[in-house]
């Protein structure tokens, strides 16, 4: 079980290192995003949209609604879009399943060649404490 307190800061982590990711992404020369590459979806937009497709999945999950998608490779964004983030478990498997692919898109990086961001959740806990003001909420 997750309290509360650590949710809200999973869910914080998460959406820093995406908004990082995408931000990367969207800044790459033209078609980098788009091009094919030797991973199993294929392009850096592909892994996102698996990504947010897998959120789609256990979203629909305790609202016991059938989430109406029928394979895990599926492009539901041909470009990069506001994709976002929610209880529990499920909370804890969306976070961690976004950071494992956030590490193949971070691997793409280097084909590019480009840096990628760092987006270990000590790098955002250390961006925290630099924050003049700031905390994480909880």
């Amino acid at each position: 079980m997750i309290d509360p307190r650590s949710a809200r800061r999973l869910a914080r982590y998460r959406r820093w290192a995406d908004q990082l990711t995408f931000d990367a992404v969207a800044a790459l020369p033209p078609g980098e995003a788009t091009k094919q590459r030797p991973t199993l979806f294929k392009t850096m937009i592909g892994t996102l949209n698996h990504s947010y497709l897998i959120d789609l999945v256990w979203q629909a999950q305790p609202e016991g609604r059938d989430h109406g998608l029928e394979a895990r490779n599926l492009v539901l964004h041909q470009g990069l879009s506001a994709e976002r983030d929610e209880p529990g478990g499920i909370l804890v498997h969306v976070v961690n399943h976004a950071t494992y692919h956030r590490g193949w898109i971070a691997e793409m990086f280097f084909q590019v060649p480009a840096r990628s961001p760092a987006t270990d959740r000590p790098d955002y806990l250390r961006g925290l404490e630099l924050a003049p003001g700031r905390n994480d909420g909880s």
